[in-house]
């Protein structure tokens, strides 16, 4: 069985999720009911093509050396570098000490 990204969190799913919904004719698999109601509400913010995203984060500049990057809404969310939080998707800040 092919596993698959839920496009909200990011968390790997398969077909037997039994969170999913047709969106423009294909199934999308959500690891969760709370991620399925947040593509529901708002669809076209989860379903950017993975290039798109990609595109996002490689126009974000380079960090400096040893400043870490947090998301506001996840904290335990850490990154070395600048861009889009996998769970959430807003951009991470840096993280004061």
């Amino acid at each position: 069985m092919q596993p698959l990204k839920d496009p909200v969190c990011g968390m790997t799913v398969t077909v037997r999720s039994p969170q999913v919904v047709d969106y423009q004719g294909k199934p999308v698999y959500f690891c969760s009911a709370r991620c399925k109601a947040k593509f529901a509400a708002d669809p076209t913010h989860y379903a950017a093509p993975p290039s798109d995203v990609a595109a996002r984060r490689t126009a974000m500049p380079a960090a400096a050396a040893g400043i870490e990057y947090t998301c506001p809404m996840h904290p335990e969310v850490r990154q070395d570098h600048q861009g889009l939080s996998p769970v959430a998707r807003p951009k991470v800040n840096i993280r004061t000490r």
